[in-house]
């Protein structure tokens, strides 16, 4: 799927791949255990340039990027909507990673 992107955008790289919506998903071992290897080499040949994760559960962002991390792989952003605003901050608390 990256190669068809690069293609199709006619780039050499992308700036960031992300892990979209994983919470839909029966259980993130196919994300942990595919995905992100698969960005990690994609990274390594330089056809990647930051790995991300987005989604609304911040429980599951927390156990992507801890799974990642148990890894050695960085997850370099992080994407979450309606929870870093004026009523709501818990999104900081992914922060520290």
């Amino acid at each position: 799927a990256i190669d068809e992107a690069l293609d199709r955008l006619q780039v050499d790289y992308l700036d960031c791949v992300q892990v979209h919506d994983p919470e839909f998903a029966p259980t993130l071992d196919p994300v942990v255990n595919e995905v992100f290897p698969a960005f990690v080499e994609a990274k390594k040949q330089g056809k990647v340039r930051q790995l991300g994760v987005t989604g609304y559960p911040l429980e599951i962002l927390r156990e992507q990027i801890d799974r990642a991390d148990e890894n050695g792989i960085t997850i370099n952003t992080c994407l979450s909507y309606s929870h870093y605003c004026l009523h709501d901050t818990r999104l900081t608390t992914l922060i520290p990673h």
